[in-house]
């Protein structure tokens, strides 16, 4: 068995590919990673129910996805598998009189441009015009108004002298 290159005490199973320790007897090993992918698409759990029925934590999957490459490519073409799958069922049952429900979203699906959901996601355009003797009179205003910024000392002061 070879050794992963970034992970130091862990070897790389040949058949698999995984990354694997068998430090621990329950390690999270190859032939437990195979286990994880199967018991998900055969039973189309969700993750977190493929951990608890496996006794894993969840934790412990997202670390080996996330460090071990064959496994996160294993576990995400299942997931492409399942969701094929799960596709070509919801088109058959689509084609059943009776499914309404499923027809409606393979058609969004199909046509989004026909079927989907209508927003009011428009954006109104507003142009302002401006003449030429307007911008002159606002450039002016602006020369004119001079703001000065007076302390409440020099506001005494000034009270006083008068």
């Amino acid at each position: 068995m070879a050794e992963a290159q970034y992970a130091p005490h862990h070897t790389i199973d040949p058949e698999t590919g995984f990354t694997e320790s068998n430090s621990y007897p329950t390690a999270f090993d190859a032939a437990r990673k195979q286990d994880f992918i199967r018991l998900m698409v055969t039973n189309g759990l969700g993750i977190y129910d493929v951990c608890e029925a496996m006794k894993l934590s969840h934790h412990t999957l997202f670390k080996h996805y996330h460090n071990d490459p064959a496994f996160k490519e294993a576990l995400d073409e299942a997931k492409r598998e399942y969701g094929d799958r799960l596709d070509a069922i919801s088109k058959r049952n689509a084609m059943n009189p009776k499914s309404v429900i499923e027809r409606i979203f393979q058609l969004k699906s199909l046509f989004p441009e026909r079927y989907a959901d209508k927003r009011d996601n428009s954006s109104v355009n507003v142009t302002i015009s401006v003449d030429a003797e307007s911008l002159k009179a606002i450039a002016q205003r602006e020369k004119v108004i001079d703001i000065e910024q007076v302390s409440p000392m020099q506001q005494l002061d000034s009270n006083n002298k008068t």
